[in-house]
């Protein structure tokens, strides 16, 4: 069974996070949002929009596509 997309997108950007060290602060920072707001989107209390998505894919380095392969958190 194939998993939600919300929660591909989290485990993958914590995945990347974790691969390049970066604190859910720095992130926060680099995305321009709060340290707060960023920490309740990776738990999964908030809702991610395309807009907020694409700001944590560029900031990342990342396509925003990559956020929802189902193989990324494993392939780092």
């Amino acid at each position: 069974m194939s998993k939600h997309a919300a929660d591909l997108f989290r485990e993958n950007v914590r995945a990347v996070m974790e691969d390049r060290e970066l604190t859910i602060t720095e992130l926060a920072v680099k995305v321009g949002t709060s340290r707060p707001g960023m920490s309740r989107i990776l738990a999964g209390y908030d809702g991610v929009t395309i807009d907020r998505a694409e700001r944590i894919a560029r900031a990342l380095k990342v396509p925003l596509s990559d956020l929802f392969l189902e193989n990324l958190a494993h392939a780092s």
